[in-house]
């Protein structure tokens, strides 16, 4: 198993959130605005390893925060799928219920385009805001991604259904668009290249080693936000 933790950079000003997951990824990011969209919804961390399965259940709202931990930490869940042939991932509409809809009509589907079907599977990210700041005039917020599952795009979507797509991603700015990017997203992009960046990974050599190997990036973003 690897444990891997990445930089990224979002439209928004907004929340703090972090977390470990699946295959021990997680990722930073900066973003704008999340607190608005986390909710009042509060859950006790003893939870934590039943939160995924009642994401799947969609018994958990897409934006929430866990009850002993910090108000500047959230979580966002919604199960995805992957689209076998147009290869654009969604989530679940069900998991978007209460978000505005140009989120869901944007993010939301549960077929194909020829009516198969999507397969869904459980996603969970936790969220921690490093700094807030501003590029190029753009209200911008460096954030910790932590998923807890390893989706195709899971950060990427994750966190375009908060409403604060990572700076640059063309795809997910405008929806889950289709590969490659058509010519007028490549021209409404707010940044030649996306901002998410790993930062970390910890590889353990073997199970009964205590002591992993850890390699770690500088920050790209220092000096820049």
């Amino acid at each position: 198993q690897q444990q891997l933790d990445d930089f990224g950079v979002v439209n928004m000003n907004t929340n703090k959130a972090s977390g470990g997951g699946g295959g021990g990824k997680s990722k930073d990011t900066t973003t704008s605005s999340c607190q608005s969209h986390a909710g009042d919804v509060s859950y006790d961390s003893s939870t934590d390893p039943y939160l995924n399965e009642a994401g799947q259940n969609y018994k958990l709202p897409p934006f929430f925060r866990v009850k002993g931990e910090s108000e500047d930490a959230f979580y966002v869940q919604a199960p995805l799928a992957e689209d076998p042939n147009t290869f654009q991932v969604f989530a679940h509409p069900d998991s978007l219920i209460g978000l505005s809809h140009e989120i869901r009509s944007k993010y939301g589907r549960r077929t194909t385009d020829e009516g198969t079907e999507l397969k869904f599977k459980p996603s969970l990210t936790r969220c921690v805001v490093l700094k807030r700041g501003f590029w190029n005039g753009l209200p911008v917020t460096k954030v910790l991604l932590q998923p807890r599952t390893g989706r195709r795009h899971q950060l990427r979507l994750h966190m375009a259904i908060t409403g604060h797509a990572i700076l640059g991603d063309v795809t997910y700015e405008q929806g889950s668009g289709s590969h490659p990017p058509k010519q007028k997203q490549l021209e409404r992009k707010t940044c030649n290249r996306m901002c998410l960046h790993a930062h970390k990974l910890t590889i353990p050599l073997s199970k009964e080693s205590s002591k992993p190997k850890v390699f770690i990036a500088a920050d790209p973003f220092v000096g820049v936000i």
